[in-house]
């Protein structure tokens, strides 16, 4: 995983692949060098996997009934 991810590619996934993902991600991210490229592409894709789950989860809180909440 060399290449940023884009929200398309990970709209397509469900909730439990993104956090495999980010699991993924992030043991990339603490093996790689500091300073280097592989770290900042996965720094990126991490900020990008966190995005899309805070986003499902907003929207998911929005659709429940406010007695509920």
């Amino acid at each position: 995983m060399n290449t940023p991810l884009t929200y398309d590619d990970l709209a397509r996934c469900s909730d439990d692949e993104l956090y495999a993902l980010h699991d993924e991600v992030f043991i990339r991210l603490v093996r790689s060098a500091p300073g280097s490229f592989g770290r900042s592409i996965a720094m990126a894709n991490l900020n990008t996997i966190k995005t899309v789950l805070l986003a499902r989860a907003s929207v998911q809180y929005a659709d429940l009934p406010a007695a509920t909440r």
